[in-house]
């Protein structure tokens, strides 16, 4: 762990179907998720269990690349652990990338949603600390719009929504599509939250990209198998790439 810390500011988590990207980075060196105290090796198909320090465009970034999911047995802190590991390692910010599916018809296969908020069920997993009063954004706006900027200079669509997460392991019924919706979520997944939460907890800046690689069955009458959703989550990583060059360069 020592020869990672202060080695990059950006941390980015590599959800279903992208851990591609890792082609898209210039490998310096990688550690198994189990070397760390308190990050477990990931066990949902497609999930590695690696930490890489690498490099976009000359740029250092490091990359977890596997999800922990609250459906593997784990708690909120246990699955958000590698934002708490992004922080030890001095990274200032943390990009959450992952699979989700739409609720919305115009919101299509394969385009890229970057949440303004999250919405969850059970309702608020997570509490206040005390003295906090009012919830407040899970999701960093300053670093949303350093997203927009980025993803705007190289060319990158972008849509905009709510997040609306659920613990899994199962896909949304339609009844449950449909609740989403009338609360409020333009897309559905079963990661996210606990990064976020355990990213405020630290004083980790913290956003979302939502890759949307299925409709819910609500939209489109069926199902989705996570077999799909890893085939679709590789043609979205080109695009990631751009954003996440755009991220590292900054304004230049």
């Amino acid at each position: 762990m020592e020869e990672l810390k202060g080695r990059a500011e950006l941390a980015v988590v590599l959800g279903s179907g992208l851990g591609a990207f890792e082609r898209l980075v210039q490998i310096d060196r990688e550690v198994p998720y189990r070397v760390f105290d308190g990050l477990s090796d990931p066990t949902v198909e497609g999930h590695k269990g690696l930490v890489i320090l690498g490099r976009s465009e000359e740029c250092p970034l490091i990359l977890f690349s596997g999800r922990l999911h609250c459906y593997e047995g784990l708690s909120i802190e246990e699955a958000g652990s590698p934002a708490r590991i992004a922080s030890e390692l001095g990274c200032k910010r943390l990009l959450l990338t992952q699979a989700a599916g739409s609720l919305r018809r115009d919101l299509a296969v394969g385009s890229w949603m970057l949440p303004k908020d999250i919405v969850s069920l059970p309702l608020r997993p997570i509490a206040n600390r005390p003295g906090e009063g009012v919830g407040r954004a899970l999701i960093s706006e300053t670093f949303r719009l350093e997203i927009i900027d980025a993803a705007r200079r190289r060319g990158a669509q972008l849509r905009e929504g709510i997040l609306f997460w659920a613990t899994g392991p199962c896909y949304e019924t339609p009844a449950e599509s449909l609740a989403a919706v009338e609360l409020g979520a333009s897309a559905a997944s079963m990661s996210g939250l606990p990064e976020l939460a355990v990213a405020r907890a630290v004083g980790l800046e913290a956003a979302v990209l939502s890759l949307i690689t299925n409709h819910a069955p609500s939209v489109s009458g069926g199902g989705a198998e996570h077999g799909s959703v890893i085939r679709t989550g590789e043609k979205g990583v080109p695009a990631l790439g751009d954003i996440v060059a755009g991220l590292l360069s900054g304004g230049g």
